[in-house]
């Protein structure tokens, strides 16, 4: 972490000029398009180092008029994380790269200089995001949130076992109204052949008593005849 002395104003530049101040930066456009041209200034929304002619005519173009352009001074000898590069609240166009531990905010160089000169613990974001893994909040937040992926996990499986339950008994009521139905026609069957054999026998008794009836009636009209 980078913290600045007690009674001085923080030189927040030189913070992110401190390491490898002798390594050799490339022109990112340039890079891209194969040549090799060393950086003489960087662009803070881009995220791109700059040749001398790429740097001259950056701001040219509608789209990039209001990009803040650092000179190879103040330009950083690493670049911050894209996260971590937002636009700052208290100055439109500059970019949030600091962190002030005792206030807890975060803000622009030339912001924290003039509202932040008394305070002892200013870091860059890219500092302060080294050790957000140590930190006891960030510990807590990832055991809740394996916590939650666990209790989600779970429900959902129990919701799946409790679906193929649902299938199941379904699939069961199914089959055993099948079942049901198939023994309601079995009986209805048997209950018709019984009936209609039963009604075949009353018929031919019927029709045996009528026919005694009729051949007796026969008989006596020929003897009154006689």
């Amino acid at each position: 972490m980078a913290d600045s002395v007690s009674g001085e104003v923080p030189d927040l530049t030189n913070q992110l000029n401190k390491e490898e101040t002798s390594a050799f930066l490339f022109c990112d456009p340039c890079y891209q398009d194969g040549e090799n041209k060393e950086a003489e200034g960087f662009c803070v929304e881009c995220q791109h180092y700059l040749c001398d002619q790429c740097f001259k005519y950056h701001c040219l173009s509608k789209p990039m008029k209001h990009h803040k352009l650092l000179g190879k001074s103040e330009m950083p000898k690493r670049k911050v994380d894209e996260s971590l590069s937002k636009t700052c609240l208290h100055h439109e166009g500059d970019t949030i790269q600091y962190y002030c531990k005792t206030h807890e905010t975060v803000g622009w160089n030339s912001y924290m200089i003039i509202h932040h000169k008394p305070c002892l613990e200013i870091c860059t974001l890219t500092d302060k995001a080294k050790d957000v893994e140590l930190l006891p909040a960030y510990k807590d937040f990832c055991t809740r949130m394996e916590t939650t992926k666990t209790n989600l996990e779970d429900q959902i499986k129990s919701a799946r076992e409790n679906i193929a339950i649902c299938r199941s008994c379904r699939e069961k009521a199914l089959t055993e109204i099948n079942k049901l139905q198939q023994n309601i026609n079995i009986q209805f069957e048997l209950q018709k052949q019984e009936l209609a054999k039963e009604a075949e026998e009353k018929y031919k008794n019927e029709i045996r008593k009528l026919k005694q009836v009729e051949y007796s009636a026969n008989d006596t009209k020929i003897f009154l005849i006689i």
